[in-house]
């Protein structure tokens, strides 16, 4: 199935711009959070998350930034879990 470079830059929560300057190999920005998001939303590539079990490589990407939160306790477990997580970019380079 064959989509817009609109319709995959949805779905990657990235500008078409963003897309337009991966394909022309341009992208002047993290090039490997781009990767990474590809793997989970488009290609359903997964990571074994302690907190939340299964997730795509994309949602991992999220997880990762999101700040600590002490009035969400599922928040606050995922913080904790992605700072020692293989799967945490800082830690393995990738996700």
């Amino acid at each position: 199935m064959r989509s817009t470079a609109r319709e995959v830059a949805q779905r990657l929560g990235y500008s078409d711009a963003v897309v337009s300057h991966m394909l022309s190999r341009r992208y002047p920005g993290d090039v490997q959070a781009v990767l990474i998001r590809i793997r989970g939303a488009l290609l359903g590539q997964q990571v074994d998350c302690p907190v939340l079990g299964p997730i795509g490589k994309d949602q991992c990407l999220q997880e990762q930034a999101k700040p600590f939160s002490s009035s969400n306790p599922a928040r606050a477990r995922l913080f904790r879990a992605c700072r020692d997580c293989p799967s945490n970019r800082k830690n393995s380079g990738d996700a």
